[in-house]
């Protein structure tokens, strides 16, 4: 099944059941139940942009571009969503040259 039909049906359930997740958004809500029925754990949409964001920068754009395509106002916010990440890679980095 394609994972538009999958959307689709997600979608209308949703509007049959006339509810959503305590907390979410009626696209959260799509985007998780799509993601389950084509077999994959629950994704959200802020962890989609969170992941965007984080590959966009290992690509090679520049933070203005990042936040073009992510939505943010600021680079300091695309900035902070791609932080863990960089923390992460400068301390392998600092590992591989201790020869650990």
């Amino acid at each position: 099944m394609s994972m538009m039909s999958i959307w689709g049906k997600c979608y209308h359930a949703a509007r049959r059941a006339r509810f959503t997740p305590a907390g979410s958004t009626v696209l959260e809500g799509h985007t998780a139940c799509t993601f389950t029925r084509a077999g994959h754990r629950p994704r959200t949409t802020h962890g989609l942009r969170y992941t965007a964001a984080t590959v966009l920068r290992e690509l090679g754009l520049d933070w203005d571009d990042v936040a073009a395509v992510t939505g943010h106002k600021t680079t300091a916010m695309v900035r902070k969503y791609t932080a863990k990440r960089r923390r992460a890679a400068r301390a392998i980095a600092r590992l591989d040259e201790a020869g650990v």
